[in-house]
């Protein structure tokens, strides 16, 4: 990628997960990085393009990194218990206002961010369920519905109207999610690795 595009990249994501996208306009973006709104518009012919582009950086950044933890020699407990801690982190770092300008200002983009999330997570939990069971750490219910399960929970919390009409943070819901949920497919076995886990992060 060209050097002056990915830096107006990482200008424009800093903006918009602090400050959301719908109210600020392109010369402030271009007011962080000394460059003239001209230079901009070469690379990202309108608004639209450059929150796209933005969204889809987010979405393949935080994909890469969760498959990674995927792919690690972690067992399932552990995959599931670190992809959480992962989200919950992301939570933190990215303002509310982003996701609810996303739904809100720019519902197709959000509607392409919820149909790759759908995705990813239905191939990928799948495979972390599967190992689970092998291991004796989550309990032989159907994998299916475990998976909805994960796929609605992420869903509910990971959304905008959620985010904007609860009082409770999004990463301290994730939290409580991740109690519920891995709560009710742990074995008693799964349910002490658990524990352990949440006790070396605290």
């Amino acid at each position: 990628m060209n050097d002056d595009k990915l830096k107006i990249l990482k200008a424009a994501s800093d903006t918009f997960f602090t400050r959301g996208f719908y109210k600020i306009p392109v010369d402030d973006i271009a007011s962080s990085l000394k460059m003239s709104k001209k230079t901009i518009y070469k690379y990202f012919p309108a608004k639209e393009d450059l929150v796209r582009e933005v969204a889809y950086l987010f979405i393949k950044t935080h994909s890469e990194n969760i498959t990674g933890i995927i792919n690690h020699n972690y067992n399932a407990v552990e995959k599931l218990f670190y992809i959480f801690k992962y989200l919950g982190n992301m939570l933190i770092n990215v303002n509310e206002q982003w996701f609810s300008d996303i739904q809100s200002h720019a519902p197709e983009i959000w509607n392409e961010i919820e149909v790759f999330r759908s995705r990813f997570m239905t191939r990928n939990i799948s495979g972390i369920i599967e190992q689970g069971k092998k291991e004796k750490y989550i309990v032989n219910y159907p994998s299916l519905i475990m998976i909805n399960i994960f796929i609605s929970c992420i869903r509910g919390i990971i959304n905008p109207a959620f985010i904007t009409n609860n009082k409770i943070p999004a990463f301290k819901a994730l939290e409580s999610t991740l109690d519920i949920v891995m709560n009710g497919i742990l074995t008693a076995k799964g349910k002490n690795l658990l524990k352990n886990l949440k006790m070396e992060k605290t």
